[in-house]
């Protein structure tokens, strides 16, 4: 299991980097977000191996929520399995419906695998959370947000304003 976790953390660490290296290409603001997430997946990454290595005596104890899921069976981990597919195909999904739908569903997709009995509440602060992030993005840092159709008019209509 020690060398397993010491692997993952590796994987992870190897591909922060190649995205920071990938990042480095971005001229100006707009590759702050990028390189400012990368190195705090890279800083976490590092925590974490420094815990492995320093725990590898002690076997962990699992908390209720962690023994859980790795107990969990059938629907529960199908769901789970889902989550994690959902947030995987994000990034492929952000170049193809833009910033604004893709986190709007996600998130709402989210909230409803992990027990969010209101859909309609769970939508509205997704949609708001997107919609604020895009402008803060747009306006403030200047860095532009994978468009689709929502998030090019978006853009046009705040510049409007500003004008």
């Amino acid at each position: 299991m020690f060398v397993f976790r010491l692997f993952s953390f590796a994987l992870i660490a190897a591909f922060a980097l190649v995205l920071g290296k990938q990042a480095m290409g971005i001229s100006g603001m707009a590759s702050t977000y990028p390189l400012t997430l990368v190195t705090v997946v890279l800083a976490g990454t590092l925590y974490m191996i420094a815990t492995a290595v320093a725990q590898r005596r002690e076997p962990p104890v699992l908390t209720g929520d962690v023994s859980h899921l790795v107990a969990a069976t059938g629907p529960e981990r199908l769901r789970l399995f889902a989550f994690v597919i959902l947030w995987v195909a994000y990034p492929w999904l952000l170049g193809m419906l833009g910033f604004i739908v893709t986190t709007t569903l996600a998130i709402t997709v989210s909230l409803c695998m992990l027990g969010q009995k209101r859909i309609l509440l769970a939508f509205a602060c997704a949609a708001v959370f997107s919609v604020v992030f895009a402008v803060l993005f747009t306006t403030v840092f200047y860095v532009p947000v994978p468009a689709g159709i929502l998030d090019d008019w978006l853009t046009t209509f705040i510049f409007r304003l500003q004008s």
